[in-house]
């Protein structure tokens, strides 16, 4: 859709150079304990894998891990999601992220401190917008994952330029 020209000469909210229609996105992966059950230094290490990339110029707004089937493991296995910039923001906890919290039909959103609902510590968080662009990471602790399928859904917001 193209822009439309407005009577009083600004552009719609929302709207970039471009027609850009929605300034918020939503990144989804589906992810199975086979992909991530296996990192360098084994189960004595923490593993991180890379999910997706977010584009520079982005601020995140909310974040959710879907459980589909339980996440079981023969210690206690922990995951957390974080963002790859040097301010690390976490989006859900190791503790959020524990196998006990990781059961069939369970939803975990971000935590307080830099989630809660992540938007609403951008103010105070300056770490959640970022002018480069950024991984999301899933990061695994010392006990390895033996099975439990989930959905991570990011959503986050584009700073028009």
């Amino acid at each position: 859709m193209a822009l439309t020209a407005m009577t009083n000469g600004t552009r719609p909210f929302g709207w970039g150079e471009g027609g850009a229609a929605n300034m918020f996105q939503t990144l989804t992966a589906r992810i199975d304990w086979r992909d991530i059950v296996s990192h360098t230094g084994g189960v004595a290490g923490n593993g991180v894998y890379q999910i997706f990339d977010i584009p520079a110029g982005t601020f995140i707004t909310r974040c959710y891990f879907v459980v589909e089937t339980s996440w079981t493991s023969g210690g206690s296995a922990t995951m957390r999601i974080t963002e790859s910039t040097g301010a690390n923001v976490t989006m859900i906890t190791s503790t959020n992220g524990a196998k006990a919290n990781l059961t069939a039909g369970s939803v975990i959103s971000s935590p307080t401190g830099d989630g809660g609902d992540v938007l609403s510590n951008a103010a105070t968080h300056a770490d959640n917008f970022d002018t480069s662009a950024r991984t999301i990471n899933l990061t695994t602790g010392t006990a390895a994952w033996t099975a439990g399928v989930g959905v991570l859904i990011v959503e986050y917001g584009i700073v028009l330029q």
